[in-house]
């Protein structure tokens, strides 16, 4: 590879390490704790007023001892889920669920999966996804690792549906 091409690539690569997007969704702007609080307490109905909002599930990742990677806390079928969410075509989502499908050709040309070889793919796509994040995917480990998410995810985020990371 000449030379000349290493420094658009260089741009790209730190463009994209630099960039951060916000978990806030432009029709619902960022708001102070007390705000949110009291949207949750307005939407709440009058007898629930002690009842605490769902609690968050905080799932801690182990560490695997033969290669010290992170093992995600899901379940497989929690996992498997997860993955048919994000390789369906056309079912992009504001916090990035469905990019695998989105940009794999399957959801051009049979959207509704019918046939037998895009139901292969979609199939592959959810396989690949259940595995450990694989090695090409080192511009995203950079990423978390100087800012802690590559384009909004996480270590968390990957774990959600990947066996390793």
């Amino acid at each position: 590879m000449k030379i000349r091409y290493w420094f658009p690539a260089a741009t790209i690569l730190l463009a994209a390490l630099l960039t951060d997007t916000s978990a806030s969704t432009p029709d619902e702007p960022n708001k102070t704790k007390e705000q949110a609080k009291a949207t949750d307490l307005a939407a709440l109905k009058p007898g629930e007023v002690g009842k605490p909002a769902r609690v968050a599930d905080r799932r801690v990742p182990k560490i695997d001892p033969a290669d010290g990677k992170l093992v995600s806390p899901y379940t497989l079928a929690e996992r498997t889920a997860a993955n048919k969410q994000d390789c369906l075509p056309n079912n992009l989502h504001k916090d990035g669920v469905g990019m695998h499908g989105h940009y794999r050709t399957y959801g051009q040309w049979d959207p509704q999966l019918k046939s037998i070889e895009g139901k292969k793919q979609f199939e592959a796509c959810v396989k690949r996804g259940l595995e450990p994040t694989p090695w090409f995917a080192f511009g995203q480990r950079a990423g978390i690792a100087l800012t802690g998410k590559f384009f909004g995810k996480s270590k968390q985020d990957c774990l959600k549906c990947h066996s390793k990371y």
